[in-house]
Formats: structure tokens, C-alpha cells, sequence
């Protein structure tokens, strides 16, 4: 999905997300509202940005992990299986 507004009608769509992968810019607009959302269902994401973590995620999504671009499938595969297992670090890989 390539919005913000796309993202949170799939959010409110479904009660059945078990993760997600949140790109921090989203056509334009940062996408910390759908993050805001998916904090509030209990949804577990990560965040994936070209942007650095530091400077761009707002202190309350602060303990949310970021993975920094380029990353490996091997890279995103390590990060996803921490998400699901209910495991979250803030370093970026």
C-alpha cells in the first residue's frame, strides 16, 4: 500500500493483523498516524526507512524497532521473526 489513508482502511478492515511493516514515508506523508493506530489495536510493527531512525521516529513510538534501508531479505526475515515472537529491540540492523 502506498498511503497513509490506504493503510488505515486496511487497518480498519480487519481485526486479524498479526504484524506489520510500517514504511515511515508514505506518497508524501509520514506514515506515524497508521503507527499511532496500530499501537492502539496492539498491533506489532516495525519501522522501514531510508531516513534514519534517530532523528525521524517520534519519542512515543521510541522502543518501536527500526530497520534502516538497504536491508537484506536476511536482514528483514531476522527482524520479522523478533515482531512475531513478541520481541522488540530499538537498534536498527
Amino acid at each position: 500500500m502506498g498511503t497513509v489513508e490506504a493503510a488505515l482502511k486496511v487497518i480498519a478492515s480487519t481485526n486479524n493483523l498479526d504484524g506489520a511493516i510500517l514504511d515511515i514515508k508514505l506518497i508524501e506523508k509520514m506514515s506515524f498516524k497508521v503507527a499511532d493506530v496500530l499501537a492502539a489495536r496492539r498491533v506489532p510493527f516495525v519501522f522501514w526507512t531510508g531516513y534514519g531512525c534517530g532523528d525521524v521516529v517520534p519519542a512515543r513510538h521510541a522502543k518501536v524497532t527500526c530497520v534502516e534501508k538497504p536491508a537484506t531479505a536476511h536482514d528483514v526475515s531476522r527482524v520479522l521473526e523478533k515482531l512475531l515472537a513478541g520481541r522488540s529491540t530499538r537498534a536498527p540492523v
